[in-house]
């Protein structure tokens, strides 16, 4: 396995896309990948340091966008996403409430490791190899970025994520109202109604999440 070594001029990135290699073209690379999004930090599970992310979304998608050590190469990264199908207590959750976990993992003289829960449901990715991910070079940084499609939870409403992940603390989440690609409202209000249904929606998940989590096992003697 060869990899390009990646151009010096900010509008170019050498790209390695499951293992191939490709040249993109990107006129503004940092606000490409936070569209619509934001950054953060996640912390290595095999050393006590932490490791730079960026994301983007659209209505239908979500993109992840990590930072790896610059001696990464392919054969070295692991990308699995998978779902968590039960509560607190054991019981199979209802298919909007499923979270699933990011597992990303590079081998190497200083390995990385992480595992975190996405902030909200995705469609389900059926094989590894059906994953979309790929590993790049841009503004001196190599990345590794994974390609998502959002759950629907209603038809005819756009969620907006306010954050990648579910444990980011508050100094993380973005202003979903000041999104770009959020269409204007509307002299119907209809874009008004769709921001209050989407925070109902929201504050209704939360409450069942507590409610699962404070849920007594009972014993009975058989």
């Amino acid at each position: 396995h060869q990899q390009s070594s990646s151009s010096s001029s900010s509008s170019k990135s050498s790209r390695v896309s499951n293992g191939s290699i490709s040249t993109a073209e990107q006129k503004d690379p940092a606000q490409q990948l936070t569209r619509n999004g934001g950054r953060g930090s996640l912390l290595n599970q095999n050393h006590s340091t932490s490791t730079n992310f960026l994301w983007s979304q659209t209505a239908t998608s979500l993109v992840l966008n990590f930072e790896v050590p610059a001696w990464t190469r392919a054969k070295q990264v692991k990308v699995v996403v998978v779902p968590d199908n039960n509560g607190a207590d054991g019981a199979v959750v209802p298919s909007l409430q499923v979270h699933h976990f990011v597992c990303l993992s590079v081998q190497g003289p200083t390995p990385l490791e992480f595992k975190r829960a996405l902030a909200h449901p995705i469609e389900e990715v059926e094989e590894v190899e059906d994953l979309d991910w790929e590993l790049f070079d841009f503004c001196d940084k190599r990345r590794v970025q994974v390609s998502l499609q959002k759950k629907p939870f209603a038809k005819g409403v756009t969620l907006w994520w306010k954050k990648a992940f579910s444990d980011q603390n508050a100094g993380e989440e973005i202003d979903v109202t000041s999104i770009s690609d959020r269409k204007q409202p509307a002299s119907s209000g209809r874009e008004g109604k769709t921001a209050t249904f989407q925070d109902n929606w929201l504050k209704a998940q939360e409450m069942f999440k507590k409610k699962v989590a404070e849920r007594e096992i009972m014993e009975i003697d058989c």
